[in-house]
């Protein structure tokens, strides 16, 4: 008799974690966002843009959250959980990393009266069981020069928002190192 209680128990606590849950990851992907931190897990090292070009210095810049998207937008999902962000609250995050990483680079940032780059989210996408792979593609215009492309990183992690962290990371210095970036910045376009 206590076999089949202890195995209707255990029953139970298995069809309770089955019903599943959503986790909204977007506030705490706040804490991983530190441009020393993530350069130190994926192994990138900051440029300097600050070169002698057509404008003293380099360019003053504006990143703007262009992301209208206010849904619930899924990054993983199995058994029933999934987490999930909010598109136009994690491109707040990431155009501030962008600032942190242009800033890292001597690119002087102002949020009025710099030249503007807009960015949207195309794709989080996770994927794993026991670790997880992330896949963050970004969408990054310069109006000015009528420039938009799409940057893409992919890592792991042991914790899916580190994986966001640190795929978000590498994209963001996909875009930073674009030859057509870089010679927006330093005024040699």
């Amino acid at each position: 008799m206590k076999t089949v209680r202890f195995i209707v128990i255990l029953m139970g606590l298995f069809a309770f974690l089955l019903i599943g849950c959503a986790h909204n990851i977007t506030p705490r992907l706040h804490s991983v966002f530190e441009t020393e931190y993530l350069n130190s897990q994926t192994s990138v090292k900051p440029i300097d843009l600050q070169t002698t070009g057509r404008c003293p210095g380099v360019r003053t810049l504006r990143v703007v959250n262009k992301e209208s998207r206010t849904d619930i937008y899924t990054v993983y999902s199995v058994a029933g959980t999934s987490y999930t962000i909010v598109p136009t609250e994690y491109v707040n995050l990431v155009a501030r990393y962008i600032e942190d990483k242009l800033h890292e680079s001597n690119v002087p940032v102002d949020k009025k009266n710099g030249k503007e780059i807009y960015v949207w989210m195309e794709e989080v996408h996770a994927d794993g069981t026991w670790s997880f792979g992330c896949n963050v593609k970004l969408k990054i215009a310069i109006p000015e020069i009528d420039y938009t492309h799409v940057y893409s990183g992919y890592e792991g992690s042991g914790i899916i928002m580190n994986a966001i962290g640190y795929a978000t990371n590498l994209a963001i210095v996909e875009f930073i190192k674009d030859p057509v970036v870089e010679k927006y910045i330093q005024c040699s376009d």
